[in-house]
């Protein structure tokens, strides 16, 4: 569970190779319109943080011909998508589906959420194709498959006679006598690139005939891709932004931060669960922490009331101190109640101070129980990074399984700390004071704590506290409000009742997850 890190793809190799050489690369063989080797390298980045983009790009070429994914980023990023008028050998139908798809409004959409980030431009282009091909029609799959087969066997025969052509060419240079055993396979290689070229051109005419009775069913097709790509696109960046604000960044979509975040999904036993709560929770989190009565940031409209001048409407100001008449209507409504008035709401932080989180990593909380644990400490860190509010994370297992995680409070990220951290479960049994003693520890003894109040996550049917647990309990409160937040699930608050307020307890964590917003506000 400690691994860094892996290394990239095959895939993503090759194409930050490329962009290392770029000087070397003639053609892209791209049919978007003014795509140049500043697109590749702007491509290259892309793939750097989601070097998965770069995998699709190879599987799915072999569906729509020529390099889908990375084709669909250039038009993502472009200011003025075009296509080229004459796509290059091979890529007719991706150049037929790319015209489609540019014109749609899903596609703008796309192109509104990748921004000018290549990390999420070569994310959402990779879904929009996987999602194209989940939605194209099967007999158009069928025929696309058929003609990047033709395509493949076409380049393979090219392949083949360069390669005995070149040999020729140098034997004749030398001025020696050429094989005849050569000659006849050059003969044979050319004649079956001409069987090859006839066979690719038939499949791919087939193709886009097919494609043009179809084109309605495509164009809905690429367009629903590209909305779903786009949705997907924007909880990616939320994440990687919260995965690198979390992990002691600026909140940016770093290609480490990007590759950290879907290590963390893949090392997860739930990952889709994951995924899910983790957005779930940071929409909780995020209203508890924007909820206030006094603020006084945003107009929502206009009530009758009293006169309070601070909140008067600006036509109201304007008859206060205008001419008689309208002067003294204003008085008369004044005294009547009915004098009209800004009605402002807004967000104000309510933070309090730093916050210790104790989730529990028994074998029972294994699953999705585990995984909504997580997702709340996560989106609490978020919100204690956005504050600076100090947090400390110690997970618990059976006895002598306790490890304390510090949050990092700025400069340079560690991505891979927090991944280890995240990744972290210990799956034994269950002994949750030795984690409650060491959060005492850190509330008294480490001065960027000392105001810090505990929230625990468990599934356990807890013994008696130790007395010494409850002493250092009792001698913390009496030196300052402490908040000891609990959330039970499907046990009995038990010795906890007279430790911890207030105590949420549910019987199914994932169920019953709304009732956590009692727990998380006294903490937040």
């Amino acid at each position: 569970m400690n691994r860094p890190i892996p290394d990239f793809s095959p895939a993503a190799e090759r194409v930050l190779e490329q962009a290392r050489r770029l000087f070397l690369l003639r053609d892209l063989r791209s049919v978007a319109a003014g795509a140049d080797r500043l697109s590749f390298r702007h491509w290259a980045e892309g793939v750097r943080g989601y070097p998965q983009a770069a995998e699709a790009n190879e599987d799915l070429g072999g569906i729509l011909g020529g390099e889908p994914v990375r084709d669909a980023f250039f038009l993502v990023t472009s200011p003025a998508p075009q296509l080229v008028q004459q796509p290059p050998q091979g890529t007719e139908l991706l150049h037929r589906i790319l015209g489609e798809a540019i014109t749609t409004p899903g596609f703008g959409r796309l192109r509104e959420t990748a921004g000018d980030d290549p990390v999420v431009a070569a994310y959402g282009a990779a879904h929009w194709a996987q999602e194209l091909v989940s939605q194209l029609p099967e007999s158009v799959k069928e025929a696309a498959r058929e003609a990047a087969a033709a395509q493949r066997e076409l380049q393979e025969a090219q392949e083949v006679l360069q390669q005995l052509a070149a040999l020729n060419a140098s034997l004749e240079e030398e001025g020696r006598e050429v094989p005849g055993e050569l000659v006849e396979q050059l003969v044979q290689a050319q004649a079956a690139v001409q069987a090859a070229t006839a066979r690719a051109q038939a499949a791919s005419s087939a193709t886009l005939a097919l494609l043009e009775e179809r084109a309605a069913e495509v164009r809905a097709a690429a367009s629903r891709a590209a909305e779903a790509a786009s949705a997907q696109g924007r909880e990616f960046e939320a994440s990687v932004r919260g995965f690198d604000l979390a992990a002691g960044g600026e909140g940016a979509v770093a290609p480490e931060a990007a590759r950290a975040w879907m290590e963390v999904l893949a090392r997860h036993p739930r990952l889709q669960a994951l995924a899910r709560e983790l957005g779930w929770a940071r929409r909780l989190v995020g209203s508890l922490w924007r909820q206030s009565p006094h603020a006084r940031t945003e107009l929502v409209g206009y009530h009758s009331g009293y006169l309070r001048a601070e909140e008067l409407a600006p036509w109201e100001l304007a008859l206060m101190v205008g001419p008689a008449p309208a002067r003294l209507d204003f008085l008369r409504r004044a005294a009547e109640g009915d004098i009209r008035h800004r009605q402002l709401r807004g967000r104000e932080k309510m933070g309090r101070g730093p916050l210790v989180v104790i989730r529990d990593e028994s074998g029972s909380m294994q699953g999705g129980p585990h995984a909504l644990a997580v997702a709340i400490e996560w989106a609490l860190l978020e919100v204690c990074r956005r504050e600076g509010r100090p947090l400390v994370s110690i997970c618990f297992s059976g006895p002598g399984q306790v490890r304390a995680w510090r949050a990092p409070t700025g400069g340079r990220p560690d991505h891979e700390g927090l991944l280890r951290h995240l990744s972290h479960f210990y799956g034994g049994g269950t002994e949750p004071y030795q984690a409650l003693s060491l959060a005492l520890r850190e509330v008294e003894e480490s001065p960027e704590m000392r105001r810090a109040d505990i929230l625990l996550v468990s599934d356990a049917i807890f013994p008696p506290p130790p007395e010494e647990v409850r002493r250092r309990l009792e001698a913390a409160r009496r030196r300052r409000p402490l908040h000891l937040a609990a959330v039970l699930v499907g046990t009995a608050p038990g010795p906890l009742e007279g430790l911890a307020y207030p105590i949420v307890r549910v019987s199914d964590l994932l169920q019953e997850r709304e009732r956590l917003r009692e727990a998380l506000a006294a903490v937040l």
